[in-house]
């Protein structure tokens, strides 16, 4: 009950504003002081002659701000779309869990994968620049995508294989303990909510995904 209150006792509009300046604040370093113009150069010099790069990399300079901006809304839209998948399922079930409450829970959830990203960020700080782009781009940390050479697998298995990752995992074990503790139920039916609820939307995510990508 102690944890339940103290859940409930935090600001939602706080954390997600942290939340959203973190992961624009990732997206800054990621693409100011990571990803470098020289990485261009590499990944694109057999594509695009010299000054055609050049000039991609002036209006990247010049609009990556814009991208920063979508950002937010990206991240938003997200946890939104979790909590719909919840919501689904609440109404079905009929756990008498609000909205709001299902959206808190996809807010706190979506906290493990802002570590993710800093973990990424901490990984290409510490080691050698010595990478390609396409590298640094579908690296995902702890996934089985860095467990394969991307140039030897279909560009369509590149999402899914960043998709089975530790950090995942971890996200489903914490919406079924947030659930289970709104819902005084068991952690294994509240698991079980997840997985039939965010579980079925987050495949036909990945299937629409993959055929686009086919297509």
């Amino acid at each position: 009950m102690i944890l339940k209150n103290e859940i409930q006792n935090i600001n939602t509009k706080l954390f997600l504003s942290l939340l959203l300046l973190l992961y624009v604040l990732v997206g800054i370093i990621l693409n100011w002081y990571i990803i470098t113009d020289d990485h261009y150069y590499k990944s694109l010099g057999n594509q695009l002659d010299v000054e055609r790069i050049r000039q991609l990399l002036t209006f990247r300079n010049k609009w990556d701000w814009i991208g920063f901006l979508i950002i937010p809304l990206l991240i938003l839209v997200k946890i939104s779309l979790v909590a719909v998948c919840l919501e689904v399922g609440n109404f079905i079930i009929d756990l008498k869990l609000k909205f709001k409450q299902l959206f808190k829970i996809a807010l706190l959830g979506e906290a493990i994968f802002l570590i993710a990203a800093l973990t990424k960020i901490i990984y290409f700080l510490l080691f050698p620049k010595n990478v390609t782009l396409e590298f640094i781009q579908t690296f995902y940390p702890l996934s089985l995508i860095n467990m394969v050479v991307i140039e030897k697998i279909p560009a369509y298995l590149v999402y899914p294989l960043q998709l089975i990752n530790v950090f995942e995992l971890l996200y489903w074990i914490i919406l079924a303990y947030l659930i289970k503790i709104y819902t005084n139920s068991s952690f294994d039916k509240s698991f079980g909510f997840v997985a039939k609820t965010y579980g079925i939307g987050l495949f036909t995510w990945v299937v629409l995904v993959v055929f686009l990508s086919i297509n």
